[in-house]
């Protein structure tokens, strides 16, 4: 019986079995001899046992093999692989489909194969995720035709697994030779701002003419009986922390992905260049009643720490505490560093809002507000307007544009850089600024 149910009939077989139906009712109507009807029914049923022989006798006629990473990448477009071998010494028509993971929202993944005797395929699908999380996949469905494709047979292979899709890993090889290729980042042309004392301590030694009266260290002075001073190295690993807005204003999808998993993506981007350039990274997340901080290092430890803090997130898109984000911020986080906010404003009242306590960061860390730009909504712009309505549409688009335009003006006013971006030019955006700041010396 379990055979019987990995049979099926194509829709070649049913049309076969209505021209037979039609022969009879014609040869009734003319009042021919049936005997032309017995021959075609005869013709039809050796060929439909022939056809259900070939595919029912025998169970070692195909193979597969899906070949999965051990990872995907969010937002980006994820190849695996399934392995069909023939295993007859016939010709045989096959159709492949895969039970991919109901987040993909995919019916169309289906291919046709013609496989000579013995031979082996290779068939490529491309999978682009859009959340963070645990992907599971089903069996790997293959049916084997009959000659003339009136029946088909069904193979099962392989297990169900699970797939993690990590935020954006893919492209950090590139965005990596972007920040190596600018000359200005090479070691020995680095640009070292000093305020005060942000320096490493390195020796205490003797007190010369021209040293820091301020570094003087007046127990070692006592305990040596002459004057000596702390002598400090300019610091060369500067601290960026990317900061995320777990709220609801990080909710809205773009390509049907979320801002805050854009902002995710470009995070893990920049905490990875950050410490290529042997600064240190950290990550802040923003959220309605917790914040959550890692602390600034340099190690590829560390990296995966921060990969495995931003593939566990989760939020429930709540209203964000900016309040207790920047007074809990400030008590961990005592030297100047960058700090790249990712979040979106559409009007300048919900920035009024906020910047009290962005301006509180901006005080004492180079603070730089990243927030996006509607991409859908210059699609609309590009189209022509035929009706009063369409206008007042136009209308309604370009004020929100303006108010973006608004917001950017109203950060500078105020000393603190601003990045509009789109969801898809981030990473390039949010790099070209780090690179900026680093030729200016400002980290």
């Amino acid at each position: 019986m379990k055979s019987l149910s990995q049979f099926y009939f194509t829709i070649r077989f049913f049309l076969l079995l209505a021209a037979l139906a039609v022969i009879w009712v014609l040869l009734y109507v003319i009042d021919m001899s049936m005997f032309w009807g017995y021959v075609c029914s005869a013709v039809v049923a050796t060929v439909l046992t022939a056809e259900a022989i070939y595919l029912f006798f025998g169970n070692s006629l195909i193979s597969g093999k899906r070949i999965l990473p051990a990872r995907f990448s969010n937002g980006d477009d994820n190849v695996y692989h399934i392995i069909i071998e023939n295993l007859t010494g016939r010709k045989v028509f096959i159709t492949l489909i895969d039970e991919i993971p109901s987040q993909f929202q995919r019916r169309d993944l289906r291919q046709d194969f013609t496989l000579n005797e013995r031979e082996i395929k290779t068939a490529e699908f491309t999978m682009r995720p859009v959340q963070r999380g645990e992907y599971q996949f089903g069996l790997t469905r293959i049916f084997l035709h009959s000659p003339l494709r009136i029946f088909r047979r069904r193979f099962s292979f392989g297990q169900e697994e699970v797939v993690k899709v990590y935020p954006s890993f893919l492209h950090l090889k590139k965005y990596e030779l972007t920040a190596v290729n600018d000359r200005v980042l090479l070691s020995g042309m680095k640009k070292v701002r000093r305020i005060g004392h942000s320096m490493e301590f390195e020796q205490i030694k003797d007190y010369v003419t021209g040293d820091d009266l301020r570094s003087i260290n007046w127990k070692a002075s006592a305990r040596r009986n002459k004057l000596m001073v702390n002598h400090y190295t300019d610091e060369i690993s500067q601290q960026v922390y990317s900061v995320i807005d777990c709220g609801r204003v990080m909710k809205i999808p773009f390509n049907r992905m979320r801002l805050l998993d854009y902002a995710v993506n470009a995070s893990l981007m920049i905490s990875d260049i950050a410490m290529l350039k042997q600064d240190r990274a950290g990550i802040a997340l923003v959220k309605e009643r917790k914040t959550s901080i890692i602390t600034a290092e340099n190690s590829r430890k560390h990296l995966q720490d921060i990969n495995d803090l931003l593939y566990n997130l989760t939020t429930e898109f709540g209203e964000s505490d900016f309040e207790s984000f920047s007074a809990y911020f400030l008590t961990k986080v005592r030297q100047r560093s960058l700090v790249l906010l990712y979040t979106n404003f559409e009007t300048t009242s919900s920035l009024f809002r906020q910047i009290p306590y962005i301006r509180r960061l901006a005080q004492y860390h180079l603070v730089t507000v990243i927030f996006f730009q509607d991409t859908e909504t210059g699609k609309v712009l590009n189209d022509s307007a035929f009706s009063l309505e369409d206008l007042l549409l136009k209308d309604t688009i370009l004020r929100f544009s303006a108010e973006k335009l608004r917001v950017v003006k109203e950060l500078e006013l105020r000393g603190i850089p601003a990045v509009l971006t789109t969801p898809e030019a981030l990473n390039t955006d949010v790099l070209s600024k780090y690179i900026e700041f680093k030729k200016r010396g400002l980290i």
